[in-house]
């Protein structure tokens, strides 16, 4: 049986997705409170209503800001020992940039398919535009729709 690692920032949030996980019977489903960054450390994280959260704050200024301490999305993936990763979809309101840089030892040895949201904006660019070189440089070709959902697939299995 698979298992889901989900990772949510906000407390709320991870408190929502904990009940949701009892409710719901998804023992296989690991709930992780963090952020997703570029380095273990610890972030401000601009909160609003919901799930209008965001470690970086021109994507989504927040009106309470909540400390949270961050993972890397290869840091997991060595402590589980992992050999195998089907899918990566990190939805990190924004930070979706940071998160894809400190990924590149699982990208390169379990090759994922990715999808991402890559609607938001930074820098008056919008983050599909940002990640997608960072993907293809792990070795992935990567396919935007129209709005800006990003999908990924590895050139080849290794």
């Amino acid at each position: 049986e698979g298992r889901i690692f989900a990772v949510e920032a906000s407390r709320e949030c991870h408190t929502l997705l904990k009940r949701n996980i009892e409710v719901n019977g998804a023992a296989n489903v690991v709930p992780l409170h963090r952020g997703v960054w570029n380095k273990v450390m610890e972030l401000d994280l601009e909160t609003t209503f919901a799930q209008d959260n965001s470690l970086v704050a021109e994507v989504q200024p927040g009106e309470r800001r909540e400390k949270v301490q961050t993972l890397t999305i290869d840091g997991p993936v060595a402590e589980q020992k992992l050999d195998r990763l089907d899918m990566l979809s990190p939805t990190l309101n924004g930070a979706e940039v940071e998160g894809l840089e400190a990924a590149s030892d699982t990208l390169k040895r379990l090759r994922p398919r990715i999808r991402a949201a890559g609607w938001y904006l930074r820098g008056g660019q919008r983050i599909a535009d940002l990640i997608r070189p960072v993907i293809e440089r792990a070795g992935y070709d990567v396919f935007v729709g129209p709005l800006g959902n990003v999908m990924a697939l590895p050139r080849e299995r290794t």
